[in-house]
C-alpha cells in the first residue's frame, strides 16, 4: 500500500481508472476519424485538424488522470482498447459521432463525480469539477453547433465550403471549449491557399509571400548544417552565454550591439541567433524587452528555422511561431490569419519564450507571467529570431542576467551559464614583482625633456648594453633615470629646463630638494 494513500476509497480508485480507459477509448475514436478526413476520397482538412487535436486532448485527459491516480496512492490499470470504427459515411455523420461521443465522455465523468462524493471526497470531487465537467459541457455545444451547421449547408460544395472556414477559423481541440482564446491548431499544418486568402494580403504583402515560399522550397531547414558543432560547444564552455549572439543581416536595415541589443530601422525584417537553442537540458527560455517600441512598429519575438528569408517576420513563413505585439495573436508558420493568443505588448514590456525539445513545445510569457503553450510538434534545429516592421529597440536575455519570470531563473533555464570555464586575463598593476605600468606612466610624464641632437650623442646612447631587462625588478629604489654627462655638458648640450622632471645639479639645490631627489634615487 503506498504511503500517500489518504482518503481514496478502492471505488473511487477503481472509476478512476475506467476513466482513464474512457479517454484513451474516446482519443481511438477520434484519430480514426482524423485519418478517415484525410483521405483523399473525402479530403476535409478543417475536420481532419479537428478531430486530430481532439485526439491529442482526449490523451492528455487521459495521462492529467493517470497523474492523478499516483498523485492519491493508487495504482494505474490500463485495460485493452476496441477497434473503431475506419468508414464514418459523411461530415455530419462524423460530427454527429462526435457528439454522442462526448456526451458519453461527461456521462461517465458525472457518475465519476458522484462516487467521490458518495466516499466522502472533496478533494476528487474538486479535481473532476475544476479539470473537466465545464470544458466537456462547452465541447458538447460546440459539436451540437457544427451539427446544426452542417444540416444548413447540406452536401457537396457546401460541406466544403464549410471545412475551408473550420480551417480557417483553426476550430480544434484548443477551443473546443468556446470561451478560450485558443483558437487555432497547435500542431503545424501545411497552408490551404485559395483566393480568399491571398486576396487578404497587399500586392506588396503578396509578393513577399511569394518570394519567401520560393526561398523555403530552394533552401529548406535542412539545406545547410545547424547543428552545434564540436567547436562551438568547447565555445559556449568557454564562454558561457557570451558565445550566443544576434547577427547582422546586411540586407535588412538593422543593427546589433553589445550581442543582443538588438535596433531595427525601417522595413520588414528579422535577426536571428547565431548558434540554436541547446537541446542537453529540459526546457530552454530567453526574453527581449521592448526598450524602444513606438506604437506604429510592430515586432514579432518567436524562433525559426535556418535558413529563414530576413525580410519575413517569424511566424509568416514554415517551421517558425511569433507573438505579435499589435494583435497579441501568435502566428504558427501562415501569414494569413493571426490566432488569440494573449494580450499585445508596447514599450518596456518584456516577453519571454520558452522551448521543450523533446516535445517540440513553444510557451510565451509576458512580463513574468506564462501564457499557454503556443504550439507543439516543432522538430528542426531553432534558433531564437526577433521581427519588426518599422523602428525600435529590443534589449534580448539569454541567460547573461536574471530573468522577469521567476520560475526561469530558479530552474536555470537559460541558454547557457552565464560564466565560461575561461580563464580571465591577468590583472593589471603589480605582477610578479614588476611594476612596468607604473613606471610607463612616469615615463610618460617626462613632457619637457629636449633630446640632444648631436651625432656623437647619439653614437654613444647606441653603446648601451642591449640586455638591459625591459622590466626592471622591485627593490628598495627606482632605477635611476640617464643624465646626460658632464662632458656633454661642457660641450655645450643644453641642461634640463626648470620643468623637467630631471633633477638639477647638486649644487643648485637647497636641503629639502636635495634629500627629496636622494631619497628618490635620482642622486
Amino acid at each position: 500500500m503506498s504511503l500517500a494513500k489518504q482518503n481514496f476509497a478502492n471505488q473511487s480508485e477503481e472509476a478512476l481508472n475506467q476513466q482513464v480507459n474512457t479517454e484513451l477509448q474516446a482519443s481511438q475514436v477520434y484519430l480514426s476519424m482524423s485519418a478517415w478526413a484525410q483521405h483523399t476520397s473525402v479530403a476535409l482538412p478543417g475536420l481532419e485538424k479537428y478531430f486530430r487535436e481532439a485526439a491529442h486532448e482526449e490523451r492528455e485527459h487521459a495521462q492529467k488522470l493517470i497523474d492523478y491516480i499516483n498523485t492519491r496512492g493508487g495504482r494505474v490499470v490500463l485495460r485493452a482498447l476496441q477497434a473503431p470504427e475506419t468508414d464514418w459515411k459523411s461530415a455530419k455523420n462524423a460530427v454527429e459521432s462526435a457528439l454522442q461521443l462526448e456526451k458519453d465522455v461527461n456521462k461517465s465523468l458525472l457518475n465519476l463525480h458522484k462516487i467521490a462524493d458518495s466516499n466522502g471526497d472533496p478533494q476528487m470531487c474538486d479535481f473532476i469539477e475544476a479539470e473537466y465537467l465545464g470544458e466537456q459541457v462547452e465541447a458538447i455545444k460546440k459539436l451540437a453547433d457544427m451539427v446544426t451547421q452542417l444540416n444548413r449547408v447540406g452536401e457537396g460544395l457546401g460541406v466544403y465550403l464549410w471545412d475551408q472556414q473550420l480551417y480557417r477559423d483553426g476550430t480544434g481541440a484548443g477551443s473546443r471549449a468556446t470561451g478560450n482564446v485558443k483558437h487555432d491548431s497547435l500542431f503545424e499544418d501545411e497552408i490551404v491557399e485559395c483566393p480568399a486568402l491571398l486576396a487578404t494580403l497587399s500586392e506588396d504583402a503578396r509578393i513577399s509571400y511569394e518570394q519567401a515560399k520560393v526561398f523555403q522550397q530552394r533552401y529548406p531547414p535542412d539545406s545547410i548544417p545547424t547543428d552545434i558543432t564540436m567547436s562551438q560547444y568547447v565555445s559556449i564552455q568557454e564562454k558561457g552565454i557570451s558565445a550566443f549572439e544576434f547577427e547582422l543581416d546586411t540586407d535588412s536595415l538593422s543593427f546589433v550591439s553589445a550581442r543582443t541589443e538588438i535596433q531595427f530601422f525601417s522595413g520588414e525584417g528579422c535577426l536571428q541567433t547565431n548558434l540554436p537553442l541547446p537541446r542537453n537540458q529540459e526546457v530552454y527560455y530567453w526574453e527581449a524587452k521592448m526598450f524602444e517600441k513606438p506604437v506604429t512598429t510592430t515586432v514579432s519575438v518567436g524562433v525559426a528555422t535556418k535558413p529563414y528569408p530576413s525580410w519575413r517576420l517569424p511566424g509568416w513563413n514554415k517551421h517558425s511561431i511569433g507573438y505579435f505585439s499589435d494583435t497579441g495573436n501568435k502566428h504558427f508558420s501562415n501569414p494569413f490569419i493571426g490566432r488569440p493568443y494573449s494580450y499585445g505588448y508596447e514599450e518596456g514590456d518584456v516577453i519571454g519564450v520558452g522551448y521543450r525539445h523533446r516535445t517540440g513545445t513553444i510557451f510565451f510569457t509576458r512580463n513574468g507571467r506564462k501564457l499557454d503553450e503556443a504550439c507543439f510538434g516543432l522538430r528542426y534545429n531553432l534558433f531564437p529570431t526577433i521581427g519588426a516592421n518599422g523602428p525600435c529597440q529590443i534589449h534580448v536575455n539569454l541567460g547573461q542576467m536574471g530573468f522577469v519570470f521567476v520560475e526561469a531563473n530558479v530552474k536555470r533555464w537559460g541558454l547557457a551559464p552565464a560564466q565560461g570555464t575561461l580563464a580571465p586575463p591577468p590583472a593589471y598593476g603589480f605582477e610578479a614583482g614588476s611594476f612596468l605600468l607604473q613606471r610607463g606612466g612616469e615615463m610618460s610624464s617626462l613632457e619637457g625633456v629636449i633630446t640632444p641632437s648631436s651625432s656623437r650623442y647619439d653614437e654613444e646612447e647606441d653603446d648601451d648594453d642591449d640586455n638591459t631587462p625591459l622590466i626592471q625588478q622591485r627593490s628598495n629604489h627606482y632605477a635611476a633615470i640617464p643624465i646626460p654627462s658632464q662632458q656633454h655638458q661642457q660641450e655645450g648640450t643644453p641642461a634640463p629646463p626648470s620643468y623637467s622632471t630631471f633633477p638639477r645639479p647638486s649644487f643648485f639645490m637647497d636641503q629639502a630638494e636635495y634629500e627629496r631627489n636622494r631619497r628618490a634615487g635620482l642622486i
